[in-house]
């Protein structure tokens, strides 16, 4: 027996004939990328616009705190201004008020401690000039007074004993109760032979400060004290 042939004869052939003519049609694949090509473009271009207009509006926000800032720094400046004098004018007003104490009641009593000079002298030192001067330290709070005693004179004897003798001088004005107390420094700044009258002429700076605790332990002198030079 032979076998039945169970395919459709007619299972591939197409219901209705195919009239297109396919090398004429146009290529869609070039249509479909164009319009890919459109679709990413547009989206681009509205992503830049819309970062545009949150960057002005970010711009126009930090504008308008600018302006706010500038408003209220004018407004608080008058009054900063008007602080400063004030304050200016205050610190001017306590240093007059300092100076007017000070000169009521000094800290230093110049005519005393020309008299324990005096009395301290020995008499081989000869004294020819004694000058104070004043000096000041302006802080924040307070006026501080530094005074610088420059002593000239002449002294007698060759000069290992010239010199002997001011050191010996020196030493006895550090032990003296009215200067030991406030004593910054003393020194023997110059030693110098004059051959007219074959003496030695002598320069002696102190440095006081009435403000210093009695009996100061360090004593280091100002850094406006020159280096002494002694000479035979």
């Amino acid at each position: 027996m032979q076998k039945r042939n169970k395919s459709n004869p007619f299972s591939s052939v197409p219901w209705h004939p195919n009239f297109r003519d396919t090398e004429t049609l146009p290529d869609t694949k070039v249509i479909r990328t164009e319009f890919l090509v459109n679709i990413f473009a547009i989206t681009i271009a509205l992503l830049l616009l819309g970062f545009y207009i949150f960057e002005e509006i970010q711009a126009g926000v930090i504008r308008n705190e600018n302006e706010l800032l500038e408003t209220r720094i004018q407004s608080l400046s008058f009054t900063n201004r008007r602080f400063l004098k004030t304050s200016s004018e205050f610190k001017q007003d306590a240093i007059l008020t300092q100076e007017l104490q000070y000169f009521f009641h000094p800290s230093l009593d110049p005519l005393a401690l020309l008299m324990e000079l005096s009395e301290t002298k020995p008499s081989d030192i000869v004294y020819d000039s004694i000058a104070i001067l004043e000096d000041q330290l302006v802080t924040d709070k307070e006026i501080n007074r530094v005074y610088t005693v420059n002593i000239t004179g002449a002294v007698k004897g060759a000069f290992d004993e010239a010199l002997e003798a001011m050191n010996r001088y020196t030493d006895m004005l550090k032990l003296q109760p009215g200067l030991m107390e406030y004593l910054v420094s003393i020194e023997v700044v110059s030693l110098q032979r004059d051959a007219a009258s074959e003496l030695f002429n002598y320069s002696l700076k102190l440095i006081l400060d009435p403000s210093l605790p009695p009996l100061k332990s360090e004593k280091q002198e100002p850094e406006s004290t020159k280096d002494s030079s002694i000479s035979a």
